[in-house]
């Protein structure tokens, strides 16, 4: 395939050819520009899935103008687009990119759009060592409005991430959530906060709840996480 890639090479190709050439991309061993040149025309492809396989591959790019596709893809008309925006931004060192997905956790239509902006929201306030009481605010805030679970035991992740160890303990109460679906998400984002300081508690309390847990779906993500302890704390 060339390198000097352009929109006329993109006509009378298949959707299956342009997942090869994004999945060529991807199996590199790093994004180059001549990459980013052809990811940026497939963002604007008709077939949301070919959109939204650029826009989760661009978080292993830090050419400026991959921030600015990304950018482009929050406002996709696509769901799955916006989720895979939202989480590749993550690694933005940018305010603008703060505000615009603070800006996706109050309005975003999507639950899954919320949530995933609300830790990207939470990775980029820390690299930018912003203001974490008033950030802690605007999370406070949203909670008020937010109606779906699963966006609050993000907020709940984000404002731990933000130094609020308070939502360890609203997490940890989570999962006992009468729906089963709810207890599975509590106890993966559990998992994903597994630390040195947080072991012994998380452990205990999967461990406890997995005594009178009657879900498959959940002892088998209960299990995981105490696999995942026991290898790497050695206990």
């Amino acid at each position: 395939m060339s390198n000097d890639f352009n929109g006329i090479e993109l006509k009378g190709k298949s959707l299956m050819d342009k997942l090869d050439i994004i999945e060529q991309i991807e199996e590199s061993e790093c994004i180059m520009e001549q990459d980013i040149k052809k990811l940026e025309l497939l963002s604007d492809d008709s077939d949301e899935e070919v959109r939204a396989r650029v826009a989760e591959l661009l978080v292993f790019s830090d050419f400026a103008i991959a921030e600015k596709i990304l950018i482009k893809l929050l406002g996709d008309s696509d769901e799955l687009v916006r989720v895979n925006a939202c989480d590749s931004l993550c690694n933005s060192t940018s305010l603008e990119v703060l505000n615009m997905l603070k800006n996706k956790v109050l309005k975003d239509r999507s639950s899954l759009v919320r949530g995933y902006a609300a830790l990207s929201v939470a990775d980029i306030a820390i690299k930018l060592n912003c203001n974490i009481e008033e950030l802690s605010k605007f999370f406070e805030y949203a909670l008020k409005k937010e109606k779906v679970n699963w966006v609050k035991f993000n907020f709940y992740k984000a404002l731990y991430m933000l130094g609020n160890k308070s939502y360890l303990h609203m997490l940890i109460k989570e999962l006992n959530n009468r729906q089963y679906r709810n207890r599975c998400a509590v106890v993966n984002i559990l998992g994903e906060l597994l630390a040195s300081d947080t072991v012994v508690e998380i452990k205990s309390a999967v461990v406890e709840r997995y005594k009178i847990e009657k879900s498959i779906a959940v002892k088998s993500a209960i299990e995981k996480v105490v696999e995942y302890v026991d290898e790497k704390y050695k206990f």
